[in-house]
């Protein structure tokens, strides 16, 4: 993110969820104006970076339970082979 913007206009971004992260705020010291427009799904302005990365941990382990091949036993204890 350059330190030298001024203006951001943000339209018709309609999955956006966030515009900022908490780390990315300190080096928008130059922003006079932010126009959001549009936006139908924006939840926050500014993203709280620690739940990010737990929404992308959780993410992982739900593609990792797709990709992982799952085993079931379908035989009963009592069954003779």
């Amino acid at each position: 993110m350059p330190s030298n913007l001024t203006i951001l206009k943000v339209k018709e971004c309609r999955r956006l969820t966030y515009v900022f992260t908490d780390n990315m705020i300190t080096s928008l010291v130059q922003l006079e104006v932010l126009k959001i427009s549009k936006c139908e799904e924006l939840e926050q302005i500014i993203a709280k970076v620690m739940m990010m990365k737990r929404i992308r941990y959780c993410q992982e382990v739900i593609s990792n339970l797709y990709a992982s091949p799952i085993s079931v036993n379908l035989k009963s204890k009592d069954a003779t082979s």
